[in-house]
């Protein structure tokens, strides 16, 4: 009879898995990564929230002053109005030296052009609606 060469063979185990900690090195560096990119959009998102009020907020004003005309129809009252928020959009930004760097250049040299016709005359003759639109897309595209 043939001697069994099985039964002399010892059962296989097979290893432990892996421990989830300590975490591997790359584990490590992709999480700090993450936590740094992480970090850095939340640092962006909270240094530019005050010029994301500044646009908003010009942008109601403008509406408000939009809303003004539109009901009493007066020129002289329009431009001044959209000149005193041209002038305090431009006091609030961090670059109120170099004005281009706030506005578009064409639209800012179109609108101070329609800002300076008449300008101390009782009633102006300027298109307001226009100075309405320039002023609008003035302030939306603004880089405060």
């Amino acid at each position: 009879m043939q001697p069994n060469y099985l039964e002399e063979l010892k059962d296989i185990h097979m290893p432990p898995p892996p421990d989830l900690w300590p975490l591997s090195f790359n584990l490590n560096m992709m999480i700090a990564a993450i936590l740094i990119i992480f970090i850095y959009i939340l640092f962006i998102y909270f240094k530019n929230k005050k010029k994301r009020k500044i646009k908003h907020e010009a942008l109601k004003e403008l509406n408000t002053i939009k809303n003004n005309f539109l009901r009493n129809n007066n020129n002289a009252e329009l431009q001044n109005d959209i000149s005193i928020l041209i002038k305090r959009i431009i006091a609030s930004s961090k670059n109120n030296k170099n004005i281009f760097k706030i506005f578009n250049k064409e639209k800012y040299i179109a609108i101070d052009k329609i800002l300076q016709i008449d300008r101390f005359k009782k009633e102006p003759h300027i298109n307001g609606h226009k100075l309405l639109e320039l002023s609008s897309e003035l302030i939306k595209k603004c880089r405060i």
